[in-house]
């Protein structure tokens, strides 16, 4: 189970659960923490994997691939019909396509 975020990786959290709450259908707070723990995990394994000399220092590597981590997420969960606004629905038919 998900044990409680470092504070380092509170920050985030408290920056994206707005938009996850209000973009996202049936979104629990609880998401967004597994997915920060999750990619801290990764990225943390993944840096001590980095070639020398690493030009980054590890909390700044380890807060920027979260970020951008949970970006993906948002973007792909915005993406979902569910979470488009009616008029955005819009379908495109192939047989317009020349």
């Amino acid at each position: 189970m998900v044990r409680k975020i470092p504070s380092i990786f509170k920050s985030i959290y408290n920056q994206y659960l707005p938009f996850f709450r209000s973009r996202v259908s049936h979104f629990q707070p609880k998401q967004l923490e597994v997915i920060i723990k999750k990619e801290a995990e990764k990225a943390q394994k993944r840096y001590l994997k980095l070639k020398e000399p690493k030009i980054s220092p590890p909390d700044l590597y380890i807060v920027n691939w979260i970020k951008n981590r949970v970006n993906k997420d948002l973007v792909r969960k915005l993406l979902l019909p569910e979470n488009l606004p009616e008029r955005e629905q819009i379908s495109f038919p192939l047989d317009n396509i020349d």
